[in-house]
């Protein structure tokens, strides 16, 4: 493991370089300290159409160790498998009956003193581990720390701040709203649990919270810091796709370019072998006015927004403001993206963001800003407390997915949990 991987020139790289961890009291005594990344996500074991589509589906909660080197950090197989939980359970037992025995845990680990652990050989050693960051993409974000995880369903629709719907419309930075504090959301917890019942939903609505969450127990564990956006999830399945749909349909209407056209170039388009699952799916035209995903994932998305010049071809005047959209995005994308910052990007970053929604509302006026359009704005602030993004995305968490869903064939369904449970035991040492 690293016990020092701080850069010392004020570029942010690791973790360990952001706010949370600098400051942390365990963290800052200890460089030996396990610094523990939780992560939960749903997914569907099989039959992922169907009327029995939700059947298998199971709500899983991997762990990573950040302490780990680069090298090893980036294996899959680093990242542990901590819970697997049927999704129909959790709504019967609830949510934060899954994190009650790491929350036992971390109570005896998080103590400055820590605790003696006995190793098989007869020694022992003295142990310290904290919860550094909660990982999840925004509907398993919200459920783990308590808010309505539907933004449809809430009059504040963000998880860092209290905008709601209308002040997202006429905020381009982070810095524009009223961030969420835990000691302000413990408040209204406090409301909300006081009141009757006909009141008590008006709050839960108001406040977008749900419930009080277990993580607020978690020593010391800020919620509000320590959840981050999540840049795949925000950025690659939302803003980029968003951004390309209104792009497209805008040089379609204007005849620069056409549907055909386009779908001719992601056809010819000369891609590596090492891209051959990533090229892009062709654009329908139900595509442009149905949903903003264009039919893509996020791997898809991200490499159709790459080659999108050649994509649209020549025809398209790369001189207009639109496409001083499509390169403001480009710069936030890099910056977002990279293993490495300095201090002097992410404030750059912070200003593109704000060209960017401003540009987006003054182009399309009739067509309001979505919360992952929201999300980037608070992306410079989380840059600084926990590092670059990069670090903290879902991609790499998912990749687990594929070894589960590849046990199918060889699992006893009666008791599903039991069964992914032991198959993932067998490869422990």
């Amino acid at each position: 493991m690293q016990t020092s991987c701080k850069r010392s020139d004020g570029k942010f790289e690791f973790i360990q370089d952001g706010l949370v961890v600098s400051n942390h009291p365990l963290f800052t005594i200890d460089p030996h300290t396990l610094e523990l990344i939780l992560y939960s996500d749903e997914i569907e074991i099989c039959n992922t159409v169907g009327t029995r589509v939700k059947k298998h589906k199971l709500l899983m909660f991997y762990c990573l160790l950040s302490n780990l080197t680069k090298k090893y950090r980036s294996r899959v197989d680093a990242i542990n498998l901590y819970a697997v939980v049927r999704s129909e359970d959790v709504s019967t037992y609830s949510f934060d009956a899954i994190l009650e025995p790491l929350l036992d845990d971390f109570t005896k680990l998080s103590i400055l003193t820590g605790r003696l652990i006995s190793l098989t050989d007869g020694r022992a050693i003295l142990v310290r581990a904290s919860l550094v960051a909660y990982v999840a993409d925004n509907p398993a974000a919200h459920q783990a720390i308590g808010l309505k995880e539907s933004v449809g369903g809430s009059f504040r629709k963000c998880r860092f701040c209290h905008a709601d719907f209308e002040a997202m419309q006429s905020g381009f930075s982070g810095d524009d709203f009223e961030p969420r504090t835990l000691q302000k959301h413990l408040e209204q917890c406090d409301v909300i649990n006081s009141a009757p019942q006909a009141p008590k939903d008006h709050y839960k609505t108001a406040y977008g919270i749900n419930r009080k969450s277990i993580l607020t127990e978690f020593p010391p564990f800020d919620m509000f810091k320590q959840t981050p956006p999540d840049v795949m999830h925000i950025l690659l399945e939302g803003v980029i796709p968003l951004t390309l749909q209104a792009l497209i349909k805008h040089y379609v209407n204007a005849k620069q370019t056409s549907l055909a056209a386009i779908n001719d170039n992601i056809k010819n388009f000369q891609h590596g072998y090492m891209e051959d699952n990533d090229k892009p799916n062709f654009i329908r035209e139900s595509d442009l006015r149905g949903s903003s995903s264009l039919n893509q994932d996020a791997a898809k998305s991200y490499f159709l927004f790459r080659i999108f010049p050649f994509v649209v071809g020549n025809g398209v005047d790369q001189s207009d403001r639109c496409w001083e959209l499509y390169t403001l995005l480009s710069d936030i994308t890099e910056i977002s993206l990279p293993s490495d910052l300095s201090l002097e990007t992410v404030a750059k970053l912070k200003e593109v963001v704000k060209e960017y929604l401003e540009l987006f509302k003054e182009l399309f006026p009739d067509q309001p800003f979505t919360p992952k359009q929201h999300y980037l704005g608070h992306f410079p602030k989380f840059i600084l407390l926990l590092g670059p993004l990069l670090n903290l995305w879902a991609m790499h968490f998912e990749a687990k997915h594929q070894y589960f869903k590849n046990l199918k064939k060889l699992m006893n369904f009666k008791n599903i949990c039991w069964s992914l449970s032991r198959h993932i035991k067998r490869l422990l040492p």
